[in-house]
């Protein structure tokens, strides 16, 4: 047992008073202030007495020796005395209320004789230290380390880790303020042999880095990149490779923007005026483009029902987040765009999968998709025009699920990214326009109908007629917006001439394209054994069935799809991608003549790797 003299001497003691910028009482004359085992009680009682307890502070007081020997760690306690007065001191907080009030209503009485301010309040201080002192006196207090140290509702003991040589008591003491929040007073005894002082917490400490990433990050899974990551193939060095999986328009540079487009954010650029932080959910004026742009007399739209968000899928994210809550599920197309499933687990948020029908152009097998519906169920997804099927839904279509929805009071997420990639002899219509009832969150956005997907800039459009979702999904969506704090501010300064002054050539030339490369592809691949194109209405896809049977040497489409890579160098998806094996998807945004020749590349490969049902090549098929 270390001597109280020998403690005095190798003992020190550090204060830290925390303040916050504006709480009352003196300023602490230093941040960290040493002081000696015998000097605790005046240096304490002298550094900070405030008139009230502060609306955000903290005592530290820690205790550390400085070189003791390591075999007598176990043994240090702090001397009766100076342990007895330090008690009553903190002890002396928990009181502080009684104290201050009745100091308070002294002195409104003696507030004219600032002397006897002082005398008051330094003998109810020490009147209060003296009782508390006296109380501890008074029964038996076990040592700190002792395994009675004395216990009180407001005065916890925590042993931290022993390892790395470390021995130290904690204690933390909460003193009762003036606010919800107690401040609380952190005590550490450190007899690790340190030479300055411990800013740790009253807690256990870790021994060791341990950085995990989260469970959020763990479920969030992509399942096109996993896919695309585990083809461990290359391709056919002496073709030139040609990807026909990418979704992005912009890829090959034939599929340029429109020069109102690019001089609108020229303009809005040079400006200066949009280098700023926007409102979350965007700039009003931008809102009141956006509304304007989409309303009609069936689904009238204002700046209140527009929220910007940075891109399409960003929209979507916001759109389930706000939804639907972790254990709950959405009911989501297959085959369908991946970024369904990966937000959707990502949140917590159960996917189940509702069949569409290639037999009729992708329509919606309505009775399997109604018969997924359960109390859980927070939203249904359609995709119209389909990415990737390169459907488009008629409006008798669009009537049949907007009545499932009706019946099944589910509200709709409508992802509408494609709306204006219609071809030419096909008619879109918006979900909003047809419903009377259904609430609707229609999503959007610049990048594939303006053709500039790296410029992030989507929306959502609240269709709620029926005030269905009221003020608490509105609220939620502009709580939502405000975890990025919003979209680019540049696009949104160019978007109302983007939306009104972008020429009508522009929307024709692109469609027409589309619509040619379309034909072009599903006409070169219906004459192929083996393979069942679907002809596309719209958007930039075309779904291929794979007669797997006729293709015995390969287990599934992936299969199929890296030996294609290897042998013709031509990289379509396979649509195990999109939850829907055996098929393949192809991008139609590639110059003609490459598609020309991927096509012809794919034929010769399924010529050569096609079988007839009695397993014999058989070139001559049906075809």
């Amino acid at each position: 047992m270390i001597s109280e003299a020998d403690f005095r001497k190798k003992v020190t003691f550090f204060v830290s008073q925390g303040f916050s910028p504006n709480a009352a009482g003196p300023n602490p004359r230093k941040q960290l202030k040493p002081i000696q085992g015998g000097d605790l009680f005046c240096v304490l009682s002298s550094t900070w007495l405030p008139p009230s307890p502060p609306s955000s502070s903290a005592f530290r007081l820690e205790f550390q020796p400085e070189a003791l020997p390591r075999d007598s760690h176990p043994q240090v306690p702090l001397p009766i005395p100076v342990w007895n007065w330090l008690q009553a001191f903190l002890l002396m907080f928990t009181y502080y209320d009684v104290v201050s009030s009745t100091y308070d209503a002294i002195i409104q009485v003696a507030s004219s004789v600032i002397t006897i301010k002082w005398l008051l309040k330094t003998f109810l201080v020490l009147f209060g230290l003296l009782l508390t002192f006296y109380q501890l006196q008074s029964r038996q207090s076990g040592l700190p380390g002792s395994s009675e140290v004395p216990r009180s509702p407001t005065f916890a003991t925590t042993q931290s880790c022993s390892c790395c040589h470390i021995a130290m008591e904690s204690y933390l003491i909460h003193v009762n303020g003036k606010t919800a929040l107690p401040s609380i007073l952190d005590v550490h005894v450190s007899l690790n042999g340190g030479k300055g002082p411990s800013l740790g917490k009253g807690k256990n400490r870790k021994a060791h880095w341990a950085v995990r990433a989260s469970e959020m990050s763990k479920r969030t899974f992509n399942p096109i990149r996993a896919i695309v990551d585990s083809m461990k193939v290359e391709p056919n060095h002496q073709k030139p490779l040609i990807s026909l999986s990418i979704g992005d328009p912009t890829v090959f540079g034939n599929l340029p923007t429109d020069d109102e487009v690019i001089q609108a954010m020229k303009e809005a650029l040079d400006s200066g005026q949009y280098n700023g932080y926007a409102p979350s959910v965007g700039y009003l004026s931008c809102r009141e483009v956006v509304a304007g742009y989409y309303t009609c007399p069936e689904a009238p739209l204002e700046a209140q029902d527009v929220i910007l968000t940075s891109g399409c899928s960003q929209a979507i994210e916001l759109a389930l987040a706000v939804l639907a809550n972790p254990g709950q599920n959405i009911l989501v197309p297959r085959p369908g765009f991946s970024l369904y499933k990966t937000l959707a687990q990502s949140l917590g948020i159960e996917v189940k999968f509702y069949n569409l029908l290639p037999e009729k152009s992708w329509e919606i097998d309505l009775k399997q998709m109604e018969s997924l519906v359960d109390d859980k169920t927070a939203c249904l997804i359609v995709n119209n025009p389909s990415n990737p099927c390169g459907s488009v839904f008629s409006k008798s279509h669009l009537q049949k699920i907007l009545a499932v929805a009706s019946r099944q009071c589910v509200p709709i997420l409508a992802d509408e990214i494609y709306a204006d990639m219609v071809f030419e002899d096909c008619k879109y219509e918006s979900l909003a326009k047809l419903s009377t009832n259904v609430p609707i969150l229609s999503c959007g956005g610049l990048a594939k109908r303006w053709l500039v997907p790296g410029w992030r800039m989507g929306w959502i459009l609240i269709h709620d007629r029926r005030e269905i979702f009221g003020k608490e999904i509105r609220d939620g969506l502009l709580r939502l917006s405000q975890r990025i704090l919003g979209p680019c501010t540049v696009v949104q300064g160019a978007l109302s001439r983007i939306l009104r002054q972008t020429s009508p050539e522009f929307y024709h030339n692109t469609l027409s394209f589309l619509k040619s490369n379309a034909d072009l592809c599903y006409d070169a691949l219906s004459t192929v054994c083996g393979l069942q194109p679907v002809r596309p209405s719209g958007a930039m896809y075309l779904m291929v069935g794979i007669q797997m049977e006729h293709f015995p040497e390969f287990e599934n489409d992936v299969e199929f799809t890296e030996r294609l890579i290897a042998e013709q160098s031509v990289f379509c998806l396979p649509a195990t991608c999109f939850e829907y094996p055996n098929f393949f998807r192809v991008v139609i945004t590639v110059p003609e003549e490459m598609m020309v020749e991927a096509c012809r590349r794919i034929q010769q490969f399924c010529e050569r790797h096609y079988e007839s049902g009695e397993g014999s090549q058989d070139l001559e098929c049906d075809k």
